[in-house]
C-alpha cells in the first residue's frame, strides 16, 4: 500500500493513497479529503500533483481526485 506524507502545522500525516478521495485548493487553505476525515494540510496543490500516482488527477485549478475512489464528480466542487 503506497503512501503519501502532509505537513499539517508541527505534525506530519502519512495517509494511504487508497483513503484519499480528493485534494482540494480552497479559501487559500489545502485540504485533503479521505473516506472518513478531512485534514487542513500545509503546501500547495502543485506539490502534491508530482507525488501522487497515476490514479489521481487534477481537474481543475483547485481539485486533485482519486479515480479509484470517487464515482462522481459534482460540477460544483471547484
Amino acid at each position: 500500500m503506497q503512501k503519501v506524507f502532509f505537513m499539517n502545522h508541527q505534525t506530519i500525516l502519512y495517509l494511504p493513497m487508497d483513503e484519499i478521495c480528493y485534494i482540494q485548493w480552497k479559501n487559500r487553505k489545502l485540504y485533503v479529503h479521505t473516506i472518513n476525515q478531512v485534514y487542513p494540510v500545509s503546501g500547495h496543490l502543485k506539490e502534491y500533483e508530482y507525488l501522487l500516482n497515476y490514479h489521481f488527477k487534477k481537474v481543475n485549478r483547485s481539485t486533485i481526485i482519486n479515480y479509484n475512489v470517487i464515482t462522481y464528480i459534482d460540477k460544483d466542487l471547484g
